[in-house]
């Protein structure tokens, strides 16, 4: 940038990181073509994550103070006040928010209109103060044209001979696109091969296509085959990574523990013999002595054409063995469940078109898994499965937590 400076104009310069943030400020302030002193650095910056300035005795004092800082925003300074007035907000650094709402609130979702850079400083950036973006699409942009470059020059004994101005172009488009997914899936905590995979593909389907249109030589099967193989590339040194750092290769989350909620209480494994008689051998599964054809002799009806209510069966089931059974679906509260389990209750749930082309189909709830994940981003996700007695293949299977949510209430009976 060029400044006056009173009577002696002259240019300044500007070093910044991924994001943009100023963090060396210099001039040539003796005209020889090069920064050599101490004098000629007139300003040095650090941040923290939101943009507070770290000071300290190990940074030189600067002999120029620069006023745009942190994302380019104006820092204030005065009675103490030490906030960055972008254009249409204020952002307090200490706490990592704007001090009022986003003028674009509605495209959020579920994020706080008052959370700076989508909670991810160190991908997106936000100077205006109304939308945060990926900050991080032009580094990918230089190191995919860096990359393309080297390799031509090692494949042509360093010269430019046979360059192809697609490839390049494509080179730097497939950077920036594959950097964006990646900032992306970082933001939501995706990694490993998940993660790779979509750096991959997003990166080799944009440098095959851009080639192609460039060169007038687009290829539906290049395109797929590039696209296919930079996403098995890129997930599988991304899912190596993760399992070297002790995380899931997969996604890349870390699992921290795993706490068995409940578990084994005998429940035994039963097989119904017909098509509706999958209530009356979640009964036998529980009581043990019962069998299910014991059970549909309460009610009657052919067992392959006549289905029972579950409130009527689960009271009837009640009222004849004493056992104490909960008949329920809403697992939104694992500890509870568990403890349920533990104080000697049986659980059986229905699950709606499932396993059976039935309206509805018992199970017996068996076990409660708890396993708590670390994400790339941070955040800690607790996910269940659970073990349940199926009567349509005679046998504990598993369900994760997702399928579970398709469960319907129903009665509870102590």
């Amino acid at each position: 940038m060029f400044c006056t400076n009173g009577s002696n104009p002259r240019y300044e310069y500007v070093l910044t990181d991924h994001l943009g943030n100023p963090c060396l400020l210099y001039a040539d302030l003796d005209d020889d073509g090069q920064i050599e002193t101490p004098e000629e650095i007139l300003w040095e910056g650090h941040y923290y994550p939101f943009g507070m300035e770290m000071k300290g005795p190990w940074m030189d004092q600067p002999t120029q103070e620069t006023n745009y800082k942190y994302n380019g925003i104006e820092k204030e300074e005065h009675h103490g006040l030490n906030i960055n007035i972008a254009a249409y907000r204020v952002l307090d650094p200490a706490v990592g928010q704007w001090c009022s709402v986003d003028p674009k609130a509605e495209v959020l979702g579920g994020m706080s209109p008052y959370q700076a850079m989508n909670n991810n400083p160190v991908s997106m950036s936000d100077p205006d103060g109304d939308l945060a973006f990926l900050a991080v699409v032009g580094i990918g942009a230089t190191i995919g044209a860096g990359t393309h470059t080297m390799s031509h020059l090692i494949q042509n004994n360093g010269t430019f001979q046979n360059w192809n101005w697609g490839a390049f172009v494509g080179s730097i488009v497939a950077g920036g696109v594959g950097a964006g997914v990646s900032g992306a899936l970082a933001n939501v905590g995706i990694g490993g091969f998940a993660g790779g995979f979509g750096t991959g593909a997003a990166s080799g389907l944009t440098q095959s296509t851009v080639s192609g249109l460039i060169n007038g030589n687009l290829d539906g099967g290049v395109i797929a085959q590039s696209t296919f193989m930079g996403g098995l590339i890129g997930g599988t040194i991304s899912g190596i990574g993760a399992a070297i750092d002790g995380r899931n290769f997969g996604d890349g989350s870390k699992l921290l523990e795993t706490d068995v909620l409940a578990s084994d209480l005998t429940i035994g494994d039963v097989k119904q013999n017909a098509k509706y008689n999958c209530g009356p051998a979640c009964g036998e599964s529980i009581d043990g002595t019962l069998t299910q054809d014991n059970i549909r002799d309460w009610f009657g009806g052919d067992p392959n054409t006549t289905g029972i209510a579950d409130a009527y069966l689960w009271q009837e089931f009640a009222n004849r063995t004493g056992k104490r059974v909960i008949g329920t679906a809403n697992l939104g509260d694992p500890t509870t469940v568990a403890n349920s389990m533990n104080s000697g209750a049986k659980i059986v749930a229905t699950l709606r078109n499932a396993d059976v082309n039935a309206a509805g189909h018992s199970v017996v709830l068996k076990s409660v898994t708890k396993k708590t994940f670390e994400k790339l981003n941070g955040k800690i996700v607790h996910r269940y499965s659970v073990g349940i007695m199926n009567p349509s293949v005679g046998h504990v299977t598993s369900r994760s937590w997702s399928s579970m949510s398709r469960v319907n209430r129903f009665f509870i009976f102590r």
